[in-house]
């Protein structure tokens, strides 16, 4: 279902970030200068269950662009994901801030570009419900929050 063809919802971007991989900081992909998702390919890659939001955009982006990754681990958490990064020579797909903000030291975050993968985080709400006062509050906060650190680009 296209969320942004029902006319009953309206939509509030709140930011975009790039979908890149993550992997250990010795890793082979950790030292390339510029990531292709062709010419990482090869690689085993860990990713969320099935039909996760990320999942789904990756490929149907990269099916887009004919680049066929090697999905070889399906994760069932943003923990295993790390696990397994840690492990050693599999990636896994992330954002770009994830292992940012968790001050995660020992797994670097790779941008990957041709085809750069960007997501976007909305807030979407049904238009005639109205916010309560707490909703507001809590949406007034939010946007303040992303306009005000480095998650906002």
């Amino acid at each position: 279902m296209k969320l942004d063809s029902d006319p009953g919802l309206s939509f509030t971007p709140l930011l975009e970030e790039d979908i890149g991989v993550i992997c250990r900081h010795d890793h082979p992909v950790a030292r390339e200068a510029v990531l292709r998702w062709k010419d990482i390919s090869e690689y085993p890659f860990a990713y969320n269950v099935g039909e996760s939001g990320n999942w789904l955009l990756i490929k149907r982006h990269l099916q887009n662009h004919d680049v066929q990754l090697n999905w070889r681990h399906e994760i069932q958490s943003l923990q295993s994901i790390l696990m397994v990064a840690k492990a050693g020579n599999i990636l896994s797909v992330a954002q770009g801030r994830f292992i940012e903000a968790l001050g995660i030291t020992d797994l670097v975050f790779r941008p990957v570009a041709a085809p750069a993968i960007r997501r976007q985080i909305m807030l979407f709400e049904k238009q005639d419900i109205p916010r309560t006062p707490h909703l507001e509050r809590f949406v007034q906060m939010l946007t303040e929050y992303v306009a005000e650190t480095s998650i906002a680009e």
